[in-house]
C-alpha cells in the first residue's frame, strides 16, 4: 500500500476528487424524504449530469451508466445490480471497464443475438444495505428486472455509512454551520471518503469501545430502523420487496482487500450477514471471498485502498458473476419466468 502511494502520488488527490466529487453530484442533484421516525424512505429525483471529470458520466436517472429506457425492450433479458461506490466505479475513470459493463459485454458475446443482455448499474457513493433496498422498490422495479444483484461492501454495518442522509435530515432545518468553514470542509471529507470514514471508525471502535452509542445513534436505530442495524433492516424490505414482486434476487458480499485471503480479517462480518439473513428464507447470498482468493492470495493486487477495485479488482469480479448469472438467466429463461 505504501508502494502504491509513494510511487503515484497523484492517485491520493485522484481518489478524494473521485469520492468528494462525485457524492457532490448526486447530493445536490438528490431529496430525501423521512416519511415517519419508524420508516425511512428514501426517494431521489435527478437532473441528468454528463462528463463530471473524465470518463464519469451520469445518465438521467442519477446513475453512472448509459441512458435505458424503463420499458424494457422485447427480448432483453435485464439485470440490475446495486450497491455503494464499489458497484459505483469510484477512482476507475473508464465506465466501460467498471465490473457491470464487463459483465454486460462478457453475456452479449456469448449469445446468439437472438436475446440482448442488459446490466444496470445501480450503485450510489455513500448507501448502505437499507437505502439500496429503498432504492429498488422506489426505482429499480420500474426496470422489470430479470435479475437483481446487491454487492454487500464490509462497511455496510457502519451505522452512518449512508451518506449522512440521517444527520441531515435531523439538521435540515439549514445548510450553514456555527463551526465555520474549515469544520464544514473536514466534516463533508469524513462523511463522503470512505478511506477517511473506514480509518475513523476503526480508531474510534478501538478508543471508545462498541457499545458507547450516542443519543443520535440510539434516536436512529429506535425510530428508524425499529431496534435492527442498518443491514438487517435492508434485509427485511429486500425481503419484502422479492416476494411482492417474484424477484430473482442475490446478495453478493464484496470481501475486504485489504490482506491476504488465507490471513483473511473480516470473517466475523461475513458471518453476522448470513446470520441476519437467517429468518429471510427468500434471500440468497453468494461469499466472493473464495473466488477471489482462487484468483490470487493477496487482495490488495485487487484494490486501491481496501474497499474501492481497481481495474484487476473490477475484471476479476465480473469474471466471477459472470458464470453465476450465466445459470441464472439460462435457468429463469428454461422456466419461461421473468421474475416480474
Amino acid at each position: 500500500m505504501f508502494d502504491y502511494w509513494t510511487s503515484a502520488p497523484g492517485q491520493w488527490s485522484h481518489f478524494l476528487f473521485s469520492c468528494i466529487g462525485y457524492r457532490i453530484t448526486l447530493y445536490c442533484s438528490t431529496n430525501f424524504i423521512l416519511d415517519t421516525y419508524s420508516q425511512q424512505t428514501i426517494k431521489k429525483t435527478y437532473e441528468s449530469y454528463t462528463k463530471v471529470f473524465r470518463g464519469f458520466s451520469i445518465n438521467a436517472e442519477g446513475f453512472r451508466d448509459h441512458e435505458y429506457d424503463r420499458e424494457k425492450p422485447e427480448n432483453v433479458f435485464r439485470i440490475i445490480i446495486l450497491g455503494d461506490s464499489t458497484t459505483a466505479g469510484s477512482l476507475i475513470s473508464d465506465l466501460n471497464k467498471t465490473y457491470t459493463k464487463i459483465l454486460e459485454k462478457m453475456l452479449n458475446k456469448d449469445g446468439t443475438g437472438r436475446r440482448k443482455f442488459e446490466v444496470l448499474n445501480m450503485g450510489v457513493g455513500g448507501y448502505h444495505t437499507l437505502q439500496e433496498a429503498e432504492l429498488l422498490r422506489n426505482k429499480g422495479i420500474q426496470y422489470r428486472p430479470d435479475v437483481v444483484l446487491f454487492l454487500f461492501c464490509i462497511n455496510d454495518f457502519y451505522l452512518y455509512a449512508d451518506g449522512n442522509v440521517y444527520r441531515n435530515l435531523l439538521t435540515s432545518k439549514a445548510h450553514t454551520s456555527k463551526n465555520g468553514l474549515l469544520y464544514d470542509i473536514a466534516k463533508y471529507t469524513y462523511n463522503n471518503s470512505r478511506l477517511l470514514f473506514v480509518v475513523y471508525n476503526r480508531a474510534r471502535r478501538l478508543f471508545l469501545g462498541v457499545s458507547r452509542k450516542t443519543l443520535e445513534e440510539k434516536k436512529y436505530i429506535e425510530s428508524v430502523l425499529n431496534g435492527d442495524s442498518v443491514v438487517k433492516a435492508g434485509l427485511r424490505k429486500i425481503s419484502e420487496t422479492q416476494k411482492e414482486h417474484n424477484l430473482n434476487l442475490r446478495i453478493l458480499i464484496l470481501p475486504g482487500l485489504d490482506g491476504n485471503f488465507d490471513s483473511y480479517m473480516h470473517r466475523d462480518i461475513h458471518a453476522r450477514l448470513f446470520h441476519e439473513a437467517e429468518e429471510f428464507d427468500n434471500i440468497q447470498i453468494i461469499d466472493l471471498a473464495p473466488y477471489f482468493a482462487k484468483f490470487e492470495n493477496d487482495g490488495t493486487r485487487f484494490s486501491y485502498d481496501g474497499l474501492h477495485m481497481n481495474e484487476k479488482g473490477h475484471q476479476t469480479i465480473a469474471e466471477i458473476i459472470y458464470p453465476i448469472v450465466d445459470r441464472l438467466s439460462d435457468s429463469i429463461l428454461r422456466r419461461g419466468s421473468k421474475g416480474n
